[in-house]
């Protein structure tokens, strides 16, 4: 949980949430775990893990964009070309999109 202290201080912050989101949802899923939380707090587990995930994602996107991190949005299939978001293209049919934040065009 603390892997996001190697990209940005303060990162395990966040990787501490996504992992209680992980965790709080897994177990909200299960019916034992339905059965342990009760029908009022299974549902707030289950949804509120669930949010805590897309926190962390999120979280970890900014810390990685701010620590200048080379990232790349890729469709799901080998060989698609990837879209750099951050970073010098590696291969010829991948693209570049332009950041003007960086000062390169």
């Amino acid at each position: 949980m603390l892997g996001g202290e190697a990209i940005r201080a303060g990162g395990g912050v966040i990787g501490f949430l996504l992992g209680i989101g992980v965790v709080s949802s897994a177990i909200a899923a299960t019916d034992l775990g339905r059965d342990f939380l009760g029908p009022v707090w299974a549902p707030v587990a289950l949804f509120g893990g669930i949010g805590c995930v897309v926190l962390g994602v999120i979280g970890f996107w900014v810390i990685g964009w701010i620590a200048r991190v080379p990232m790349w949005l890729q469709a799901p299939s080998p060989g698609a070309p990837r879209r750099y978001v951050r970073g010098r293209a590696e291969r010829p049919e991948d693209r570049e999109i332009p950041n003007r934040l960086d000062g390169r065009d």
